[in-house]
């Protein structure tokens, strides 16, 4: 194409001098030039030439060289001998022309060094001219023409020239760039769009063609720079900022240089570069940030991306598919979309293309073959995970070109790698770092250039890493993320972060043996999340965290966690003069056994959360711990040597207070200024010095008071103010506490109150001062107290206690006046064990339990004076093992029992009377008035019991009868009256009992709708009929079946169906059930009344109850296992005093329980003491209201019990329990 002039008139230029005038013609004609002679010299002191100058000899340099400005034009031509122009060193200015033409021997224009303007400068047909040396001063020039010179290859002495209006630079061959014409800027009055003479598309090929570009900011079109042979680099395109257009380099053989595009920004088309046999780098495309789309052919020399910086780190995506890695299995169908690419051996390494980009993961897994990665040192960009683990590598120089990974970068488990030399160029990685379990990497330095991790940094398990140096770019670590730097055994210092300000997450230094301190983490400001400091054997302070500051709002998130350092001697450094540690989230400083001073924790004035300073042997005093305010608890725990409590400020506590196993502490009397919010509590225990509670007398109102095994605690004196716990009360295992006094205030106890195992504990003297506890809305549980004699304070003085009363195994006990106001007792009542108490007259006010009443196991018990009062039992009654207990006629009022009535193993029982009231057993029992028992009558264990009486008003049982082990009991006439039972009377090893007339099924007597069943009594058994033999034409049993022995086992051996009830109730010679495998279906009642039995083992074949399944007295029976096949029982599930089992392992199978009629089916579970759980009904899933569950004197939990019967939809619940 011809080349551009660019020209702007200029109409007149006046120039003014001291001395004259003079005007300037309109450039472009001559004026006369004469030559330089004896005249024309400048002799006078103002230096200046007036006239028009031709020079052509060194004679005519000489007569004006005292010239410092030229009026006129000045013309240098024709010469012959001229090599240089040195003698002209003092002129500075020429007011006219400069013209520097056809010198056949002029090499450069040195001489002409000091020249600052000329109004025009036209240097032409010099034909040895090499370069413009000399004019490396001159600054302006309107006109500017450079042509015809052959051997001109550089312009760049024109670096100083800023302002020119008319540019020609034409027909120089030689000429390879415009290097140094950078300085002429927009101050000239060139358009700010440029366009090739209207044409859409300019297309350089020269520099004379860049030339008519030079001053342009924005094409508009497409520039193409292509098919040139001289070009070397771009000069002249340097102020270039946008193309509207295509981009298109290539095939320009000397091209080696894009450094003039270094103001390029954006290009709305495609950048093209292809074949460009010397152009091996995009150095010069930084600031480009917006193109459409990419095309660099990975073929040619270019070795990566490097220069397109801001593309890599941009979500720009349009690459063509030839610059994306394809592995040879998908070369040739152009799909790149999948890319994920692994690498286990040079084959895979050769079987990939040259390439910049992966579209997916990139994973390199490297057999013994894989001994460099040189293949990839082309890959600028990963567009997902790479993952590096090899046991050859020793290096990773192949990833040279590596700038950006889009996923994780992980560098794991490679056996031999000594240096991560290779990824000098990654700058970003956008999720996390994890370098991991590399046993010879030494060092990180390699990763000089990253400055921003997306995700988290894990450097970990790296045994002979000695310097995290490498990551002294990284500013930014991630938004939600977690440092971890963890098990690296030599490494000695964390110098490696001086740019790190903050860490959005968490930060983990841990298990580092060699790290002796904190280095490196001087500019670290705070972490949004936990700072944990943990396991670093050798660290002994905390130098490097001298700038945390956390008093900014962004900042206060930040807990910090220093926990088993066991060198660690100060943590000082935490309050050095740019420190500002004054809040955090959370604060533990546990087991650092070396440090004997919080120093440091001095501004540290409020935690939004917990504070736990727990097991530092060396702790002696907490004086330096400026906390005011702690918003969640504050836990003070198993500090050897901790005697002080010695805060230094007033200090208020709006969680739970734990003061715990502190064995040097004695004394709270330093504790004076320390204060607990009503919203908050306290515990203290384990603290075998502590003698008193002297320094809470500020605490007024707490949500928990626990105070247990404190060996030295004599009293409670300091809780002189405590007026109200909102929650429990637990005073346990002080073995030297011998009274309550200190609690003379203490009014109102809204949770539990728990008084146990205080081994010198006399009297309740001065509990709740004269007045007494006015309110307990929990459980009263007092047990275990070997010399407590009386309850002599009033217990619940309003009469109502909302829980349980549990009065265990306090064996001085003679009295319980404390409870003499109680009247109702929401949860159950449970005296047991208590060997001195004689009676329980003190209850006489107590008239409708709602759960459970245990009397058990007390032996100076003879009677149940104290229970005259009790109508209604809402739960079980149990009277067992109160060996010296005569009668039970102080239950005479009973009316109604809502759960079972048991009557066992109390030996001095000689008859039981006066129940006469009682109309019926609903699973339930009542004495004298006692009508309804609402579930089961049990009478059994009770050595010397002779007779039943006094149930002449019991009307109705709905569970069983049981009579079992009384071996006296001679006469049941007591129970002569019962009208109904709706399940059986099982009467077994009664050995007195030679009849059971009482249960006469004729119409005038009892109704019973179960079956009567009677072993190892002194009869016959009135309905005992001999099992026979189910036969080969039929595997089905009519009616009932009663087993006693193995001979009946056997007689059952080949049915499957039981046509009635099966009863089981073997004697001691059945230890199993295998017999019964065949058995699939028992239509009626299963009855397992075994104490001897360990398993339910031989059941397996059993899929099918038709009616109820009841378990008794299986004392030895651990769990269900056995029936793990049942999938339905068809009325109930009741398993009864079955004390050794823990789980109903063995229903897995159980879907349902199926209602008779409009009568509910009941699961009801009574004195199971180990049970815990009732996950193996885990598949029972009744969907209607035909299910109720009741849990009596079990280990199940009432969480548990709401648990299970949400689960079994609309199930509804009974918590009788425990």
């Amino acid at each position: 194409m011809p080349h551009l002039t660019r020209t702007i008139k200029t109409a007149c230029k006046l120039v003014f001098f001291a001395i004259f005038l003079s005007a300037c013609n309109e450039g472009g004609e001559d004026n006369n030039n004469q030559p330089a002679s004896a005249t024309n010299t400048c002799t006078d002191s103002l230096k200046i030439l007036t006239i028009d100058v031709s020079i052509s000899n060194r004679d005519d340099i000489t007569r004006i060289s005292e010239c410092s400005m030229i009026i006129g034009d000045l013309t240098i031509s024709n010469s012959q001998n001229l090599s240089s122009l040195s003698g002209l060193e003092n002129l500075q200015r020429i007011n006219g022309r400069l013209v520097i033409s056809d010198n056949s021997s002029l090499i450069n224009l040195v001489g002409l060094n000091n020249l600052i303007s000329t109004e025009a400068l036209q240097i032409r047909n010099n034909p040895r001219l090499e370069s413009l040396n000399g004019l490396s001063n001159l600054a302006t020039t309107e006109v500017l023409l450079i042509e015809n010179n052959p051997s001109l290859t550089l312009v760049d002495s024109l670096s100083s020239l800023n302002s020119v209006e008319t540019l020609t630079i034409s027909n120089n061959p030689q000429l390879q760039s415009l290097q140094g014409l950078e300085g002429i800027s927009a101050t000239r009055a060139l358009e700010s769009t440029c366009s090739a003479d209207g044409e859409k598309d300019i297309t350089l090929q020269s520099t004379d063609d860049i030339t008519a570009l030079l001053g342009c900011e924005i094409i508009d079109g497409n520039l193409n720079i292509t098919g040139s042979r001289a070009l070397t680099n771009l000069s002249g395109l340097d102020e270039l900022e946008g193309i509207n257009g295509d981009l298109n380099i290539s095939d320009n053989l000397a091209l080696n240089s894009l450094s003039a595009l270094q103001n390029l920004t954006h290009i709305s088309g495609t950048l093209n570069i292809q074949s460009n046999s010397n152009l091996s780098s995009l150095s010069g495309l930084e600031t480009l940030t917006d193109v459409q789309a990419l095309s660099i052919n990975p073929n040619s020399v270019i070795d990566d991306l490097s220069g397109l910086d801001a593309i890599l780190n941009s979500d720009f995506e349009q690459f063509s598919p030839d610059m994306m890695c394809q592995s040879s299995q998908d070369q040739g169908s152009g799909d790149t979309s999948s890319g994920s690419i692994t690498i286990r051996s040079s084959a895979d390494l050769e079987a990939l293309n040259r390439c910049f980009i992966t579209n997916g993961d990139f994973r390199i897994e490297g057999d013994d073959t894989l001994s460099d990665l040189d293949r990839l040192s082309g890959i600028s960009l990963i567009r997902g995970e790479l993952s590096i683990s090899t046991n050859v590598l020793t290096h990773l120089q192949g990833l040279s070109g590596l700038h950006r990974v889009l996923g994780d970068l992980s560098i794991s488990n490679n056996s031999q790698l000594q240096s991560i030399d290779g990824l000098q160029a990654l700058t970003r990685i956008d999720q996390s770092l994890n370098i991991t379990r590399n046993p010879a990497l030494l060092n990180i330095t390699q990763l000089s250039q990253l400055n921003s991790i997306g995700g988290n940094l894990s450097v970990t398990e790296n045994s002979r890493l000695n310097s995290l140096r490498g990551l002294q770019g990284v500013s930014l670590i991630g938004s939600t993320i977690k440092v971890e730097i963890s098990h690296n055994d030599t490494l000695s210092d964390l110098v490696g972060f001086p740019s790190l300000r903050y860490i959005n997450g968490d930060f983990i230094i841990s298990n580092n043996e060699q790290l002796f301190n904190l280095q490196g983490l001087e500019s670290l400001n705070y972490v949004t999340g936990k700072l944990s400091i943990d396991n670093n054997a050798a660290l002994n302070a905390l130098t490097g965290l001298d700038a945390l500051n956390t008093s900014t709002t962004q900042a206060s998130t930040m807990s910090l966690a220093i926990d088993s350092n066991a060198q660690l001697t100060s943590i000082s450094a935490l309050n050095l003069p740019d420190a500002q540690l004054t809040q955090l989230s959370q604060l533990d400083i546990t087991r650092n056994n070396a440090l004997a001073t919080l120093s440091g924790l001095e501004n540290l004035s409020t935690i939004s959360g917990d504070v736990n300073i727990t097991d530092n042997d060396a702790l002696g005093h907490l004086g330096h711990l400026g906390l005011s305010a702690v918003s969640g608890n504050l836990n003070i725990k198993t500090n050897r040597d901790l005697n002080t409590l010695d805060f230094p400020k007033d200090l208020l506590i709006s969680g739970l207070f734990t003061l715990s196993e502190n064995a040097s502490l004695s004394s709270l009397t330093s504790f004076t200024n320390f204060f607990i919010d009503a919203a908050g509590g306290f515990k203290i225990n384990d603290n075998p010095l502590l003698s008193d509670l002297s320094g809470l007398e500020n605490t007024v109102k707490t949500i928990q008071a626990i105070i247990t095994n404190n060996d030295s605690l004599n009293n409670l004196t300091g809780l002189n103010n405590l007026d109200e716990v909102t929650g429990d009360v637990v005073i346990t295992d002080n073995s030297r506490l011998e009274a309550l006094t200190g609690t003379d205030s203490l009014r109102v106890i809204t949770g539990q109150l728990v008084i146990s195992a205080n081994d010198t504990l006399e009297s309740f003297s001065n509990f709740g001062g004269d007045a007494g506890i006015q309110i307990i809305d929990g459980d009263i549980i007092i047990e275990n107290n070997p010399q407590l004699r009386e309850l002599t304070s009033r217990l619940a003085h309003t009469g109502h206690i909302k829980g349980d009363l549990r009065i265990h195994n306090n064996a001085l006990l003679t009295d319980l006046l404390g409870l003499s106001s109680t009247w109702q007792v929401t949860g159950n009542l449970s005296i047991r064990r208590n060997n001195s108490l004689p009676d329980l007259q003190f209850l006489s006010r107590l008239t409708t339990p709602k759960k459970n009443i245990d009397i058990i196991g007390n032996n100076a018990l003879i009677s149940l004076s104290g229970l005259n009062s009790v109508g209604v039992a809402e739960g079980d009654i149990t009277i067992a093992n109160n060996n010296n207990l005569t009668s039970i006629d102080d239950l005479s009022g009973l009316l109604e029992v809502f759960g079972s009535f048991i009557i066992q193993n109390n030996d001095a029982l000689t008859e039981i009377n006066h129940i006469d009231q009682l109309i019926d057993i609903d699973q339930r029992i009542n004495i004298d008035q006692l009508t309804n028992i609402d579930n089961h009558l049990s009478i059994s264990d009770n050595d010397n019991l002779t007779q039943i009486q006094g149930f002449n008003q019991l009307e109705q049982v709905r569970g069983n009868i049981v009579i079992f082990n009384n071996p006296k009991l001679n006469d049941l006439t007591g129970l002569t009256n019962i009208g109904r039972v709706e399940n059986n009377i099982i009467v077994s090893q009664n050995p007195q009992i030679s009849d059971l007339d009482e249960f006469d099924s004729s119409p005038d007597n009892i109704i019973i709708n179960g079956g009567l069943f009677s072993a190892f009594n002194a009869l016959t058994d009135p309905l005992f009929i001999p099992i026979t033999p189910c036969s080969a034409d039929s595997s089905r049993l009519s009616g009932d079946a009663i087993i006693r022995s193995s001979a009946d086992i056997d007689q059952l051996m080949s049915c499957t169906r039981i046509g009635g009830t099966l009863v089981i109730m073997p004697d001691a010679s059945v230890t199993n059930l295998n017999g019964l495998r065949q058995i699939q279906s028992v239509e009626e009642d299963l009855i397992i009344f075994a104490p001897n039995l360990t398993s339910l083992s031989g059941l397996e074949g059993l899929t099918n109850i038709g009616g109820s399944l009841q378990i008794h007295n299986a004392l030895i029976l651990e769990s269900l296992t056995g029936l793990n096949n049942l999938v339905t029982i068809g009325s109930n599930l009741n398993i009864i005093t079955s004390p050794e089992l823990r789980s109903l392992e063995g229903l897995e199978s159980l879907e349902r329980l199926e209602a008779r009629g409009n009568i509910n089916s009941i699961i009801y579970i009574s004195q199971a003491r180990q049970l815990n759980s009732l996950s193996g009904l885990a598949n029972l899933t009744n969907t209607d209201d035909s299910l109720e569950v009741r849990v009596a004197n079990t280990n199940v939990s009432e969480t548990t019990l709401n648990e299970f019967c949400q689960r079994v939809i609309r199930a509804s619940c009974r918590p009788e329990s425990n």
